[in-house]
């Protein structure tokens, strides 16, 4: 009777290293699938990053060149097998050239595109603002600012009388 409970529980302990060994092997799929995932929305983002060598003014995202969809393969493809963003950006900038990034890197000249227009922007919402002031002042603010400047007052009547002639 001892034997056969050793042999049960040997048996136990077999299918108990079989579920502990598939358990595993699937978590072990599951974590390649979370990774090749996340490479591919790298992909993803870096090819809404860059310029289409193969469609001029277009993203390579937006590309429908077959050239663009191998480039966009291959990318995907190096960002899976674990190279980083930055090492396969450097890379296609190194065979493509600068003209590849879609947007101009913030160093050097680079700065001016990133800092015009916000000095714009700045700049345009300070005068709106400052004749928005001047209109709230309203027109009650001119014969005061009149006076002061040396108008007198039967000048401005006669000028009244006038416009009311016009009528």
């Amino acid at each position: 009777m001892a034997e056969a409970e050793g042999e049960v529980t040997m048996g136990r302990r077999a299918v108990f290293r079989v579920l502990l060994a598939l358990t595993l092997v699937a978590a072990g799929a599951a974590a390649a699938d979370a990774r090749q995932t996340a490479a591919r929305q790298a992909a993803s983002d870096l090819s809404r990053e860059l310029m289409s060598p193969f469609c001029p003014g277009k993203l390579l995202a937006d590309c429908t060149s077959p050239n663009a969809g191998e480039l966009r393969e291959a990318i995907a493809d190096r960002l899976t097998a674990g190279e980083t963003v930055a090492a396969v950006k450097s890379d296609l900038v190194r065979q493509y050239g600068k003209e590849i990034l879609g947007a101009p890197p913030a160093e050097g000249v680079g700065w001016l595109a990133w800092l015009v227009p916000g000095l714009l922007g700045l700049v345009s919402a300070v005068g709106i603002g400052w004749k928005v002031a001047q209109a709230l002042r309203g027109p009650g603010a001119t014969p005061a600012v009149a006076a002061a400047g040396g108008v007198d007052a039967g000048a401005l009547a006669q000028l009244d009388d006038e416009l009311r002639d016009l009528d």
